[in-house]
């Protein structure tokens, strides 16, 4: 095969030995990674205007122990159906074995412009289970000039060490990926893909703080694609409130370590978890809301800025100021602990559901619950 990347990353001795290297129990998301990067590198070398976006491009952005395993490979570019034919049959040429699928739905819930395929190949690490592999392939037909790009060189992965990339950027995924939560108007359709999208936002928002320029290139992509999601769906609908539909998601999963936890949603987070997620990433109840909690807060500043209430420097202030304070909490150990749990209970500055199970909570998990935009200072001062 005419791979892009080294071969020696194909062979079973090398998936095995990366498995077992960054901590994930089965050889599954390390074969499907490694064939996600490279199909994109043979996609690209097609054609420099296909961009990779989504979980697969966010992991390119994060240290491989934080990085997940993907299932699929999304793409976008100005393309036709046509232009993508040419470019998977040029690719089956130089890649035997491999061979794509076109998927074409029964009955699409929106009217998307997106070209689906399912790339199969033998499996590298054979089994009885399973001795071929699939994986989605997604083009967004869409011509996007303006959306943040970059290409990545030399990022080492779980899977393999990429060569060169073009992907979004950082805050151009994290706002492409806020959008994704908004689980009533334009956020993705399969609640079983939140874990996942929560997972890239937050982990991508606490390794790459936005500055005041990237939290200006996140409201700049909100706004850029709100209205191409909306008209999909044959909807309009302002950025603001689609980030309001964000907020109320993530209120759901803000409460995963309570008795109002749902059961399905907590069982989608198991999933995610114990297939895609390395062991050291494998977070307990109260970091998922954490997590949540993390993003709602972002989701609020963005707002602000968007609403004219704050400038980007002022955000990305107190983005700043909330991610130090809740690592100054992490430290805090012996009886200051329950001292200042309960002085940051009597901040809260609103109403809180499960507001008494916070008192055995850690400090981290009780700061991202009761902070706001109008009390962070106080918890400042107090810390």
């Amino acid at each position: 095969m005419q791979l892009i990347h080294d071969e020696a990353f194909f062979s079973e001795r090398s998936i095995r030995e990366r498995a077992e290297r960054y901590g994930f129990s089965d050889l599954l998301p390390v074969q499907l990674f490694l064939w996600d990067c490279e199909v994109a590198a043979q996609l690209q070398r097609e054609s420099d205007k296909a961009i990779l976006k989504g979980g697969a491009a966010a992991q390119l952005h994060l240290p491989v122990n934080m990085q997940r395993g993907s299932v699929d490979i999304d793409l976008v570019g100005p393309f036709t159906e046509q232009d993508v034919q040419e470019m998977i049959s040029r690719i089956e040429k130089r890649l035997p074995g491999v061979r794509f699928d076109r998927h074409v739905p029964r009955r699409p819930r929106v009217n998307i412009p997106l070209v689906t395929y399912y790339m199969k190949t033998p499996a590298l690490v054979p089994t009885e289970m399973r001795k071929e592999l699939e994986i989605k392939t997604e083009f967004l037909l869409e011509d996007l000039p303006t959306m943040p790009i970059e290409t990545l060189s030399s990022i080492e992965t779980f899977a393999v060490e990429i060569k060169e990339i073009t992907c979004y950027t950082v805050t151009a995924l994290i706002g492409d990926k806020l959008l994704t939560l908004a689980e009533n108007t334009i956020g993705v359709a399969d609640v079983a893909d939140y874990p996942k999208q929560i997972y890239d936002v937050a982990l991508l928002s606490e390794r790459h703080v936005p500055t005041a320029s990237g939290l200006s290139e996140i409201v700049e992509t909100i706004e850029l694609l709100t209205p191409i999601e909306a008209a999909y769906r044959d909807m309009e609908l302002s950025p603001q409130d689609a980030l309001r539909d964000v907020e109320h998601t993530m209120q759901r999963y803000s409460i995963l370590d309570t008795p109002g936890a749902d059961s399905n949603t907590k069982g989608n987070i198991t999933s995610f978890q114990q297939f895609l997620v390395s062991g050291s990433q494998r977070k307990p109840w109260y970091e998922w809301c954490v997590r949540a909690l993390h993003i709602r807060f972002l989701v609020q500043i963005i707002t602000a800025i968007m609403e004219g209430e704050s400038t980007a420097y002022e955000a990305a202030r107190e983005l700043s100021e909330a991610m130090s304070t809740a690592r100054a909490l992490q430290e805090v150990r012996g009886p200051e602990v329950k001292q200042i749990r309960t002085k940051l209970m009597n901040l809260a500055d609103r109403e809180i559901p499960y507001f008494r199970e916070l008192r055995g909570k850690p400090l981290h998990r009780v700061f991202w619950q009761v902070i706001s935009r109008r009390n962070l200072d106080a918890i400042r001062n107090l810390i």
